[in-house]
């Protein structure tokens, strides 16, 4: 198929390959909803491991990360502290509010999530949870 050997010719992450493939899929069936084409050529093109990584994601240590914080100035230093030390989306902590903290308990329960600027539920059911905060990082906070 002339769309599936076109996409492997891309000089681009299978990953994004796929979402060129989705964006296709996605205008062809507004113009089958226009009435201008009669069906979506795109539902069988298939782009082979859109979800395998083709480099292994770096992390930080501990030491690294120090180093990162001191570069970064308020608010991002305090998201990007939580975000290093609890693990969240960028979406759940830009959703979380000084209430989700129980300074008392050193818990906060991530309950929303915000995308473009719309605040809703997060992203999965087991998202949404209290996750124990460690002394270092409740001193931090505070």
């Amino acid at each position: 198929m002339a769309v599936e050997d076109w996409l492997k010719r891309l000089k681009l992450a299978p990953k994004s390959k796929g979402h060129v493939r989705a964006l296709m899929s996605t205008l062809f069936k507004c113009a089958q909803r226009w009435e201008l084409v009669a069906n979506n050529p795109m539902q069988l093109v298939r782009v082979k491991n859109v979800s395998k990584r083709l480099e292994r994601p770096s992390v930080l240590t501990a030491e690294e990360f120090h180093k990162l914080l001191l570069h970064v100035r308020e608010p991002y230093r305090t998201m990007v502290l939580i975000a290093g030390c609890l693990g969240l989306r960028a979406s759940e902590i830009v959703g979380l509010q000084w209430r989700d903290f129980d300074f008392q308990k050193s818990t906060l329960l991530v309950q929303r999530g915000v995308v473009h600027g719309r605040v809703d539920d997060v992203k999965t059911e087991y998202s949404r949870d209290s996750v124990p905060i460690a002394p270092e990082l409740v001193k931090e906070l505070m």
